[in-house]
């Protein structure tokens, strides 16, 4: 995967070169990239797995040059409100429009060479920096419409996953997404 210019210069071709082509290091430092960058090795349970030594160090050090990355990522088990709330496909019932921004925002782009997936079984995708831009745009210009848009009844009724949802904690989510987009490509994986 090519990197945008000014990331090169920073320790994630790496890991995410790795897991371009690694199944198991993608399910391991994506999904657990937190785990990787704050847990010591020792006190781990993965302390002997190979890809967790050799990925570990690198999340640390992308975590040391930029220490607000662990609170810059979209990741909530109320996905699917969230995706309902920025999606007339969802809200209608329709189906998921794999070009949608909407959809990219929650599913993300791409999935990755490598075939990784979520523990559900859902392939990991994410969206490259050039298309990351446009998403963030997109929700930040379609806050103020999700807010007016919450329907705990209509929601519950569409079959939205993982209810009961909190209104301001999902806009307060959504409102912090286009935040993450300065970092380094999203990784838009959702926790099922």
């Amino acid at each position: 995967m090519a990197l945008d210019a000014r990331y090169q210069a920073l320790p994630y071709e790496p890991l995410l070169e790795r897991a371009m082509r690694d199944r198991e290091a993608a399910e391991n430092a994506i999904q657990f990239f937190r785990r990787l960058a704050t847990t010591d090795g020792a006190d781990s349970r993965y302390w002997n797995d190979p890809i967790w030594v050799e990925l570990a160090p690198i999340a640390r050090q992308i975590v040391s040059q930029r220490p607000d990355i662990l609170d810059r990522t979209f990741s909530t088990r109320a996905w699917d409100a969230a995706y309902w709330l920025l999606s007339p496909n969802r809200r209608n019932q329709e189906e998921r429009n794999p070009v949608g921004l909407a959809e990219i925002a929650v599913f993300g782009a791409e999935s990755l060479a490598s075939g990784a997936t979520a523990g559900q079984g859902n392939r990991l995708r994410f969206v490259r920096p050039t298309t990351a831009r446009t998403i963030a745009d997109y929700v930040e210009n379609n806050l103020e419409i999700t807010a007016h848009l919450f329907d705990g009844e209509a929601m519950e009724a569409a079959g939205v996953y993982k209810g009961p949802w909190d209104r301001d904690y999902l806009l307060d989510q959504l409102a912090g997404m286009p935040s993450c987009i300065d970092l380094l490509p999203t990784w838009a994986n959702a926790y099922w």
